[in-house]
């Protein structure tokens, strides 16, 4: 009874590991050896559009809003 209690309890835990890593392989787009910048992006500096795009400036960078999108 003991016994079964414990692989009850390691079986949960295993459980738990597998669900974590596997969340975290599946939320990784980018392939190894690559970076992605999470920029804040809320205070424009600058903005000016086109016909297609909007343009807009910040503290940190550059970013384009394609407007099909």
């Amino acid at each position: 009874m003991q016994r079964i209690k414990i692989e009850k309890q390691v079986f949960k835990i295993a459980l738990v590991f597998i669900l974590a890593f596997t969340s975290e392989a599946n939320t990784q787009r980018l392939p190894i050896g690559q970076w992605n910048a999470h920029l804040p992006y809320q205070n424009c500096k600058s903005v000016t559009g086109s016909s297609t795009k909007i343009w807009a400036a910040t503290d940190n960078g550059l970013f384009v809003l394609n407007k099909s999108d």
